[in-house]
């Protein structure tokens, strides 16, 4: 079994995910690769309404992330 790796998220961070999240603009759409359970998706998508497709090689983290 993989690991599975979720975090959480803060867009005013200094961590990699939140510095890619403020370069995104609301209603882009984007290219998720290495997407995990889909933090960064749910974010684009709930708080900046774009468009985000995922690729995740790990069948249980794709499940979680397909929602977004």
């Amino acid at each position: 079994m993989a690991h599975q790796y979720h975090r959480r998220f803060d867009v005013a961070s200094e961590d990699s995910l939140a510095k890619i999240a403020r370069m995104i603009r609301a209603g882009e759409t984007v290219l998720d690769v290495g997407c995990g359970p889909g933090v960064l998706a749910q974010y684009l998508t709930e708080a900046l309404s774009c468009w985000v497709d995922g690729i995740e090689g790990d069948p249980a983290s794709a499940e979680h992330g397909k929602r977004y």
